[in-house]
């Protein structure tokens, strides 16, 4: 069951607005030298895409309510290229929450060079794996978010779904 009806709200919205889509490439992982001294927190590295997208925020959802709250840790608004870090999770957190993008109406997306508008969430599932993390937030990812939680699925099946239906080539 979700925590946070609203947050659920939200995200369905945002995935009936998708109506094209555009291949993306999801990806996770991290390393380090064996010899650093364990890390107490990992950080998330990732793009806000639907067109590269400025002047938004990323945050690590550690209650799982589709919702950027105070206390998770949050990045620092983007740049013309959509990149974001959030640093400061746990590395027992590690892969186990989503991290949701939060753009405001005046956000600017690159590929249009005009404020989006309309306020919307974006969303990339869990990765499931620990250390650094690297990813991709898009309206594809989001999808399959969506399709997680709605049809309760693992994100593998729910991935594939949205592959399917979307006749993509490669992984959203």
């Amino acid at each position: 069951a979700m925590k946070n009806l609203h947050g659920l709200r939200r995200l369905k919205a945002l995935g009936a607005l998708v109506s094209t889509a555009s291949v993306v490439v999801a990806c996770g992982g991290g390393g380090g030298n064996s010899d650093d001294p364990p890390a107490t927190s990992v950080t998330v590295n990732g793009k806000a895409v639907d067109g590269a997208l400025q002047g938004v925020t990323a945050c690590y959802d550690l209650n799982d309510n589709y919702e950027c709250d105070s206390g998770e840790p949050t990045s620092a608004a983007t740049g013309a290229d959509g990149a974001f870090t959030i640093g400061g999770i746990a590395v027992a957190d590690a892969g186990k929450h989503a991290v949701l993008v939060d753009v405001p109406g005046s956000a600017i997306d690159a590929d249009t060079g005009l404020a989006v508008g309309t306020p919307f969430m974006m969303v990339a599932p869990a990765t499931d794996a620990g250390g650094n993390q690297s990813v991709f937030v898009s309206p594809l990812t989001t999808l399959v978010e969506l399709q997680r939680v709605s049809a309760a699925q693992s994100r593998a099946d729910a991935t594939a779904f949205v592959q399917s239906q979307l006749g993509l080539a490669v992984s959203p």
